[in-house]
């Protein structure tokens, strides 16, 4: 019987592989612990525990309690905006492209990472310095929107004006949507909303 082969490391990964595991475990351990616990209950020994990592390395990374409740939100934030951008180069039907679209954002308007986002704005709004900040990053967050919705619905007959007030309210709608699922009726059928969204969307195109 021939002896077993030695193992083979693998390729050592850089610094920054490194540093970009432990910012996502950061942030994966934050949204965690906010929609188990709520902000108000969040403390950065909780995040650190939950990530495995010293304070020290997370101060590294984001320098404060604020900048990293900053960066979930952007995160979160980006990851709505790649969702959408994905489906602005599917070539399908309006009323298709509409429900593509509504199930997109909910898949993020629906998922932790957004009630983390719900939770931080609403538990921040007091915070004189980090407030104006993250409500500035979400202001450039729904521009991008607006432009992505504008560029998914430009072959369709409505206006630049219609467009915008659809993705307003198809956006608001949404989050409506996870407030109630999230905070009042965990049992509500999220699927027929959706559906009701979409019908919408397409009828304003």
């Amino acid at each position: 019987m021939s002896a077993p082969k030695p193992k083979v490391p693998g390729p050592r990964r850089t610094q920054e592989e490194r540093r970009r595991e432990t910012r996502r475990r950061l942030i994966d351990a934050t949204i965690a612990v906010i929609a188990e616990r709520g902000i108000a209950h969040t403390a950065t020994a909780d995040i650190t525990g939950r990530a495995g990592v010293t304070w020290g390395a997370a101060q590294h990374l984001f320098g404060s309690k604020d900048e990293l409740l900053r960066q979930v939100v952007e995160e979160v934030s980006n990851d709505l905006i790649a969702e959408l951008d994905a489906v602005g180069r599917w070539p399908v039907a309006l009323e298709a492209r509409a429900r593509a679209v509504v199930e997109a954002m909910w898949a993020i308007c629906g998922s932790p990472g957004f009630l983390a986002i719900m939770d931080v704005i609403r538990g921040t709004r007091v915070e004189p310095d980090l407030h104006p900040k993250i409500v500035a990053d979400q202001a450039r967050v729904q521009a991008r929107i607006e432009k992505l919705w504008l560029k998914i619905f430009a072959d369709t007959r409505a206006s630049r004006r219609a467009i915008l007030d659809t993705c307003n309210l198809t956006y608001l709608s949404l989050i409506a949507l996870a407030a109630r699922k999230n905070y009042l009726y965990p049992d509500t059928d999220t699927e027929a909303v959706r559906n009701a969204v979409a019908r919408a969307a397409a009828l304003a195109g």
